[in-house]
């Protein structure tokens, strides 16, 4: 059951893969489950997931993308492949490299784990020891990202040092 809770990063792993290889850009992902080009939001997914104690009843993901979307029909802090790369892309050669990625690094997960993409993750983590802003018991606190866990959890250390371990959460890059 812990290896569900690694594949929200898993996923936006896969996704920065693709989108990395498209565009030619340095692509990386905002825990839990945006993709960021030049610190501009360009994909974000949703995951819910069912399960019981010990199995996955079932796992919805939905991604989002902007592929060619044009600057002024995007927010100021979002872009685009197309505004990136400078050229337009085919839909769905890129939806088809994110199933086959998606696909690839899903398999890998159930046999090796979360483990086997963390050093990767870690590396394309936006905001790494760097502060951030996060809603903690309701109340909006400044934290510093120091590492990901062993099923995907955010380690963040408060100002006062403590060290605390997130499964879930909205970051605001400061």
């Amino acid at each position: 059951m812990n290896k569900i809770y690694g594949i929200t990063l898993v996923t936006a792993l896969g996704i920065a893969k693709v989108l990395e290889e498209a565009c030619g850009t340095p692509v990386k992902v905002k825990w839990p489950n945006d993709i960021f080009v030049n610190s501009k939001k360009v994909s974000g997914m949703l995951i819910e997931v069912k399960a019981q104690p010990d199995k996955v009843d079932f796992l919805i993901l939905g991604i989002g993308v902007n592929v060619n979307t044009p600057a002024n029909k995007l927010p100021d802090n979002a872009t685009a492949l197309k505004i990136e790369a400078g050229k337009e892309f085919s839909k769905i050669s890129i939806f088809r490299r994110i199933v086959e990625e998606l696909e690839r690094s899903y398999d890998k997960m159930m046999r090796s784990g979360f483990d086997a993409f963390r050093g990767e993750i870690k590396k394309r983590l936006f905001g790494m020891g760097g502060n951030v802003s996060v809603l903690i018991s309701g109340k909006k606190k400044s934290v510093m990202i120091m590492d990901i866990d062993d099923i995907g959890a955010l380690i963040v250390k408060e100002e006062d040092g403590q060290l605390r371990r997130l499964l879930s959460g909205d970051l605001e890059i400061e």
